[in-house]
């Protein structure tokens, strides 16, 4: 999660250095306004696209979660569990996701959600 902050400051900082910077050719040139670079819009996009960039990277290879097996799709994205949970039918989809990686305990469901199917695990977790 620093990271992510490190990066996003990271582009932030560009992006105002671009908005802040004057460029002499273009002064000095009399094109339209429609013609001159946008800056803030530049800007902008950098910070929108660093940060969802950071995001992807994080959840791919720095999450705590990173480790559990799942499809590669539940390390950025929900969609396939809200999908099963909209067709009612999330608990198949689990035990599919189970039968596809067998001798796993836990199976990443989301980016932020894993599925487990031993009592054990469930015992570790509640301190049941």
């Amino acid at each position: 999660m620093a990271l992510l902050v490190v990066v996003v400051m990271l582009s932030l900082s560009v992006s105002l250095l671009l908005l802040t910077r004057r460029m002499p050719d273009m002064v000095e040139m009399d094109e339209p306004a429609y013609l001159a670079p946008n800056f803030l819009a530049l800007g902008i996009f950098l910070v929108v696209v660093t940060a969802c960039s950071a995001t992807l990277v994080y959840r791919l290879f720095f999450s705590p979660l990173s480790k559990i097996p799942g499809p590669w799709i539940t390390r950025i994205s929900g969609i396939l569990e809200a999908n099963a949970l909209k067709d009612k039918r999330r608990s198949e989809w689990a035990n599919e996701l189970f039968a596809e990686y067998p001798g796993t305990a836990a199976v990443r469901t989301g980016p932020n959600s894993v599925s487990f199917n031993h009592p054990e695990a469930v015992k570790s977790i509640y301190g049941t």
